[in-house]
């Protein structure tokens, strides 16, 4: 049994490099992307989503947490086809720094 692995563009986060390097790089401000993952398996539809959740929330929004709404996730897997109802497992991951 193969599986298709998707990567899903939930938006980006912009924020002081120093954040993720110990201190190293203050003042550098860097923007990251923020993503999800898309298994296609042929037993379930799996989504492993490591994105920040609501940009217009204080915890993000502190981080510059930007989505259009091509990035949403909902139509992140339109794109690929599938319909969120068709998800079988969803794994929400939080970035912690």
């Amino acid at each position: 049994m193969n599986s298709i692995v998707k990567i899903l563009d939930l938006g980006t986060l912009t924020f002081d490099k120093s954040f993720l390097t110990s201190g190293r790089g203050m003042g550098e401000i860097i923007t990251v992307p923020s993503w999800a993952v898309l298994i296609d398996h042929p037993r379930a539809k799996i989504v492993v989503d490591t994105g920040f959740g609501n940009p217009s929330l204080p915890h993000v929004s502190a981080w510059n947490g930007k989505r259009s709404e091509k990035q949403e996730l909902e139509h992140q897997l339109k794109e690929y086809g599938f319909k969120p109802e068709l998800v079988f497992r969803m794994s929400l991951n939080a970035i912690f720094i």
